[in-house]
């Protein structure tokens, strides 16, 4: 696995837990950056229309927003500020590594671009368990409110996600390019409805459909991801997206546990030259739990024994800790 191939899965990861998190949120804080910075030069333009009464824009009130870390809550206010409660901890210091990153809430600004859209940059600041200050993250996003004004989606098609370490420098930004980030949906809180759908009716309303379908993109990227890891011996996210409980069973009906499994491609007995999806992936989405099934092409070295085979895959996802991991994945061979 090539270093900056397994660095961009770890800034991906950031992005996953720490910014989309704050998806539904909008602002800037620039007060320790040099005004030369083209986001200290946002934060400027969004102060500017603060002194403007916004609180004809249906983005205005209070969201739970649906991200692939979790949920997250959402304020946007009248003036063109926001706050956004998060996750109060992610695994890593700059989502990397073992060890525990705190992260504060999310404030900043947001300007409307419609009727119904927004812009907004917002930062997050990260610290070690022991106070050390290790940088910011920087969201950049373009909610829209649905006609309804009940629900809104980041499509993340123009989402940006800056990454800084302790000194300001850029590490990285997520988001440029041809890769859009996964999308995001919010529900607007109401006293006694606090956005979640077991709040509403039995009938499914357009804003569950659209959490559901943004989850179920989120468990088709995780299990590539996984499969990417395997094929790319990348230990460090093969071991994330796989629960501590993993089973697998293989064609032939043998069974091996996540440290037999992760410690054979470690060590190099099992090569996964290529392992794709040769279908789409169907997912079944039930609250916590998710099933998966796809046909996939799968070339590999097993003991020095080369195998090419092409089989139905049926994994379960869980997630925990606000990360889906497989915790089943079985294998029917397609004779």
């Amino acid at each position: 696995m090539k270093s900056d191939d397994k660095k961009g899965r770890s800034l991906r990861s950031i992005a996953l837990v720490a910014t989309f998190a704050m998806a539904m949120s909008a602002g800037v804080l620039g007060a320790n950056l040099s005004p030369d910075n083209a986001f200290t030069a946002r934060a400027v333009h969004a102060q500017e229309a603060d002194t403007a009464d916004l609180s004809g824009h249906p983005i205005v009130g209070s969201w739970l927003v649906t991200t692939p870390g979790g949920p997250a809550l959402a304020l946007f206010a009248a003036d063109g500020s926001v706050v956004q409660g998060v996750q109060g901890s992610q695994v890593g210091v700059m989502g990397v590594g073992a060890d525990a990153t705190f992260v504060s809430a999310e404030i900043g600004t947001w300007a409307p671009t419609s009727d119904r859209g927004a812009h907004f940059t917002a930062l997050q600041v990260l610290s070690s368990a022991d106070g050390t200050y290790l940088g910011t993250v920087t969201i950049d996003g373009h909610p829209v409110v649905s006609e309804d004004g009940q629900t809104l989606v980041d499509d993340g098609s123009q989402a940006e996600v800056t990454v800084r370490d302790e000194t300001g420098a850029i590490i990285s930004i997520l988001g440029e390019g041809d890769e859009n980030l996964p999308a995001i949906t919010g529900t607007r809180m109401g006293v006694g409805a606090p956005g979640f759908a077991s709040n509403a009716s039995a009938e499914s309303t357009p804003a569950q459909t659209a959490v559901v379908v943004a989850d179920e993109e989120l468990i088709r990227e995780t299990e590539q991801e996984r499969l990417n890891a395997l094929v790319n011996a990348d230990m460090e996210t093969a071991d994330l997206l796989t629960a501590d409980d993993f089973q697998l069973i293989n064609p032939a009906g043998g069974t091996m546990t996540k440290e037999e499994y992760l410690g054979g491609i470690a060590s190099g007995d099992i090569d996964y030259i290529v392992f794709e999806p040769a279908s789409p992936i169907a997912v079944r989405l039930h609250d916590v739990a998710a099933i998966i099934r796809y046909q996939s092409n799968i070339h590999i070295v097993v003991g020095g024994e080369d195998i090419v085979t092409h089989g139905w895959h049926t994994d379960l996802y869980e997630l925990r800790d606000g990360r889906w991991q497989a915790v089943w994945s079985q294998m029917t061979e397609i004779q």
